[in-house]
């Protein structure tokens, strides 16, 4: 009877031997990933704080191929952030003044951007290229010309414009006359929604170098709000005067601002004047308002002045 209940409760052969199998996977897995292994890998690039000194021969890689070398774990762990992006940050280089090559694989082993610093054995590809400008250089603002005309019921805000300057090399001749460098010209119509948009600078000059070659405009569109506001109207010139009465002394403003911006639109960011004209009714205007604020209507539009030198 003994018998039979110890032979009940031993593994059966076959179970016996797939737990030791188990076991013996998971220590090679363990033996295996203690290892230092090679693996090639390929990453997407950001490049962050690059000089404007800095001009590429060719457009610069959004993509490598690297040869890296590390322990199987940490190569195993790599490989789930092998979708993410890798910066290149100009500020972590060193002596880039007047360089006209980088070396990727010195900048990927002496700053470790790769996740569990790994060591980079190869890059392809490893020099980037750049252009040594000759000649003079000089900043100019750089302006855009988008023209943007919203569906109705929307209204439109600059968010960012980059850059707002940029350096051109070149003969002091040519520099010389230039202070403004324009993007292409693009118009867009019933536009409703916010988006960023590329535009190339123009090239006033084949031998010129740009620091940038195009300009990046990032818009807002909101939708619209009508409001109304009772804003007290001053006389503009009434320090001449000893005495100066307005009739009637408020106007009623009708305006359109962004849905974004109703915070601003508090009185106190308005004002109402008026300027002496040659007849007896003398014009209104808002000289003061928000950036967004769109006047619509001012009523009335003239008043009286009762005036005392």
């Amino acid at each position: 009877m003994n018998t039979h209940l110890n032979s009940n409760n031993k593994p059966g052969k076959t179970k016996a031997f797939f737990i030791c199998l188990l076991f013996a996977f998971a220590f090679w897995l363990i033996h295996d990933l203690s290892k230092t292994k090679n693996m090639a890998l390929e990453i997407k690039l950001e490049y962050k704080n690059m000089p404007p000194f800095l001009l590429p021969m060719n457009e610069l890689p959004a993509k490598l191929n690297l040869n890296v070398s590390g322990t199987g774990l940490k190569l195993l762990l790599t490989s789930f952030y092998a979708r993410k992006k890798i910066q290149i940050d100009f500020n972590q280089m060193v002596n880039l003044k007047n360089a006209n090559q980088i070396i990727l694989s010195q900048f990927f082993n002496q700053n470790s951007p790769l996740p569990l610093k790994l060591k980079v054995i190869t890059v392809l590809p490893d020099t980037l290229y750049f252009i040594v400008p000759k000649g003079s250089q000089k900043n100019v603002v750089v302006k855009s010309n988008l023209q943007i005309n919203c569906k109705a019921g929307y209204g439109m805000e600059l968010k960012e414009v980059n850059p707002k300057f940029i350096t051109i090399y070149g003969s002091q001749h040519l520099l010389k006359s230039i202070d403004t460098v324009y993007s292409e010209s693009m118009q867009l119509f019933e536009i409703d929604k916010s988006d960023t948009y590329q535009l190339k600078l123009i090239k006033l000059n084949d031998s010129l170098v740009y620091s940038a070659d195009q300009l990046v405009v990032a818009t807002e569109v909101q939708r619209l709000i009508e409001r109304t506001i009772i804003l007290p109207v001053k006389l503009k010139e009434a320090g001449l005067f000893r005495s100066a009465h307005v009739y009637p002394n408020t106007v009623t403003v009708k305006y359109t601002m962004m849905q974004n911006e109703q915070i601003q639109s508090d009185t106190t960011n308005f004002k109402a004047e008026v300027f002496i004209g040659r007849g007896s009714k003398h014009p209104v205007l808002i000289t003061t308002k928000p950036g967004g604020a769109n006047i619509l209507s001012i009523l009335p539009k003239e008043v009286e002045l009762v005036l005392l030198k």
